[in-house]
Order: structure tokens, then sequence, then C-alpha cells
């Protein structure tokens, strides 16, 4: 697998906590870079479909939110909004 290094900023009490998972993460603070963008590149990629699935289908009603919901919550998905 090819590998890129890069500079980037980040908030210190952010680092802080990935250092500490990082102890914990096979690949270190790479792994738990890697692991966290992926993950993040997957939510987006999520939100894009059913944003394209709404657009031909017609937006979930509330009662559709509310039962996915439920599924989710059953299996241990964790609840995240969308971040900022």
């Amino acid at each position: 697998m090819a590998v890129v290094k890069r500079s980037v900023s980040v908030d210190q009490g952010v680092w802080s906590e990935v250092e500490r998972l990082a102890l914990d993460v096979p690949g270190g603070v790479s792994g738990v870079v890697t692991a966290s963008l992926r993950e993040l590149l997957a939510r987006r990629d999520g939100m894009l479909a059913m944003q394209e699935w709404q657009r031909v289908n017609g937006e979930l009603t509330v009662e559709e939110l509310a039962a996915a919901d439920g599924l989710l919550d059953a299996v241990g998905v964790p609840d995240l909004r969308p971040l900022a």
C-alpha cells in the first residue's frame, strides 16, 4: 500500500486524545488517523447516497427516520449527527 506523508494542524486536545488512543491501535497515530478518515469518508458517501435516494424517491418521513434510528440503535450503531 502506498502512503503519503502530510503535515496538518490539529487542536491540542484532540491530538492528546489521538496519542492516547494510538497506544492501543495497530499502526499507532497513523492507524488512528487513517481509520478516522476512512470512517469520515464512508459517512460522507452514505449521506450522499441517501440524498440521491431521496431525490429520486422522495424525502423520508419522520416515522421512517425514527424506524431507521431504532434499527441502528438495536445493532449498536452510534448516533452520529453530521459533522460541522
